[in-house]
């Protein structure tokens, strides 16, 4: 595939008959690598060249990028619903949420396709005395939010 990649070879489109009365349809391209083999055959060496065939299908390609598009979608959906607030669902830390949505980018299979950011605000509040208790400090976080881009 490298020579595809580089450049250096064109592709070259595999057409199907249509049905009469109907124009031919690329079905596929592709391109074709000469090599050249050996073997034993009795005592004779014997060679020749075969023809390899490249080719990738339209339909097959198009329904991998719906496939990788559906993925994109549920991982992105999972990543949201992680940061919304519900009752009675456990409000993960920081730690916890990073764990969780490296969980689900791998399960969906988006490694690499898919980034995102987490960030949350701290807030400290001061609490005044109480009876027996000192004054302090209370810590909360009070807000997160996810940045979820998919790279091209």
């Amino acid at each position: 595939m490298q020579p595809v990649f580089d450049g250096t070879v064109v592709l070259q489109p595999v057409w199907r008959p249509g049905r009469e009365g109907q124009p031919e349809e690329r079905v596929a391209e592709g391109f074709c690598v000469d090599v050249e083999l050996t073997a034993t055959v009795g005592a004779k060496e014997v060679w020749w060249t075969e023809r390899r065939w490249l080719v990738r299908s339209q339909a097959y390609a198009q329904a991998q990028e719906a496939a990788l598009q559906r993925r994109l979608a549920q991982a992105t959906k999972a990543l949201r619903e992680l940061v919304t607030r519900k009752q009675g669902k456990k409000q993960l830390f920081h730690v916890e949420l990073m764990q969780a949505t490296q969980a689900i980018v791998m399960r969906e299979g988006v490694d690499g396709l898919l980034s995102y950011s987490l960030q949350a605000l701290l807030t400290t509040r001061h609490v005044r005395a109480y009876r027996d208790r000192p004054p302090r400090q209370r810590r909360r976080c009070s807000s997160r939010s996810l940045c979820i881009a998919t790279r091209r």
